[in-house]
């Protein structure tokens, strides 16, 4: 596994945001020029879906910036992420191609709530 294909946070953070460079299914980068619109969906192997179709800005280099919103990160767990492209020609491109960008949420040290008898 590449770090292109790895993110790790801890939970409950926004920052960093997850920046990528989309490639084709022969790692070709993707013209983000022609695209209209990126989006990012991340959700469990089992299904549980935690992000779908989140806006993604495109930076002045072509690559793709998701910016985590509060709640993205509150559940400790290994995600699979991938981004959507909508073509300013009306199709649409999920990348990777084969596969996805694993999202390990770690956890954190939160305060617990405490009762005294």
């Amino acid at each position: 596994m590449s770090d292109k294909d790895f993110f790790e946070i801890k939970r409950d953070s926004t920052s960093p945001s997850l920046v990528r460079e989309l490639l084709d299914g022969e790692g070709n980068p993707l013209p983000m020029s022609e695209a209209a619109n990126v989006y990012f969906s991340m959700g469990t192997p089992e299904g549980l879906t935690q992000i779908y179709r989140g806006a993604c800005e495109i930076l002045p280099d072509g690559r793709v910036k998701y910016d985590w919103q509060p709640g993205d990160t509150s559940i400790t767990a290994r995600f699979e992420g991938e981004f959507i492209v909508e073509w300013s020609r009306g199709e649409e491109q999920y990348v990777p191609s084969n596969g996805f960008v694993v999202i390990q949420i770690g956890r954190n040290i939160r305060p617990r709530a405490v009762t005294v008898a």
